[in-house]
């Protein structure tokens, strides 16, 4: 299983950073609170806007990932402004190489949809992670609007073609047979992300928070096989 550290850098005005690759850095590196040992590291940071319709989950995703799962909102208050996160992470086989994801969650209400609300927030985004609730069909249906949206934000971007995660939560809504609450069906959302080339994933952030690591995992494991591709 994947294990996350975090690790101690110094970073001067990091909100006001764009995400990029930078070069191997002496960073501190911290296993517990008294163990310090300064050893080489490459430090990835990659910008990760996650977007999708109100009350989808979005925030509560986000948060279990930063606490490891360990932290469950159980109050649900919507996100009524662009919140940032970071999160270091360092996969077990490479362990010379971090990635920062800088995560910005974006507000679903109708009030926020408009493009000159959150367009800047949009810009410079290395990977697309889109959140719809299974129990509603309408918010499946707006994945296409909110993708579409992140790419014209960055038409002139340099980094051209965005990698797009789809993820479907509050997939424990299929349970309970007769009285399931699913509308958008498994099968409907793998169609739709093979026809656009992007990838898929289920999770329901209740409690455990079940598979909710996954897609943000993924996204890491992509940065880092770009990462030693190119140093190849």
């Amino acid at each position: 299983q994947t294990k996350i550290r975090h690790i101690s850098i110094l970073l001067m005005n990091i909100q006001n950073e764009k995400p990029r690759f930078l070069s191997p850095t002496n960073a501190m590196i911290s296993n517990d609170d008294t163990d310090m040992i300064h050893k080489p590291i490459t430090i990835l940071r990659e910008k990760v806007v996650v977007v999708g319709d109100e009350a989808c989950g979005k925030s509560t995703i986000i948060q279990m990932f930063l606490s490891s799962c360990h932290n469950y909102t159980k109050n649900y208050m919507a996100t009524t402004s662009v919140k940032f996160h970071v999160k270091d992470v360092i996969l077990p086989e490479f362990p010379s190489i971090s990635v920062d994801l800088f995560i910005y969650d974006i507000p679903g209400q109708s009030v926020f949809n408009q493009r000159e609300c959150i367009s800047k927030h949009l810009k410079e985004a290395s990977f697309i992670l889109c959140v719809f609730d299974i129990s509603s069909m309408a918010s499946f249906q707006s994945c296409t609007k909110w993708i579409e949206l992140v790419k014209a934000a960055n038409l002139e971007s340099e980094r051209g073609h965005i990698p797009c995660f789809v993820v479907g939560n509050k997939n424990d809504l299929r349970d309970g047979g007769i009285d399931s609450r699913e509308e958008v069906d498994g099968d409907d959302a793998t169609s739709f992300v093979k026809q656009n080339g992007f990838e898929y994933f289920e999770c329901s952030a209740l409690k455990g928070g079940t598979d909710v690591e996954r897609p943000f995992l993924s996204i890491i494991s992509k940065v880092v096989d770009d990462h030693t591709k190119k140093a190849l």
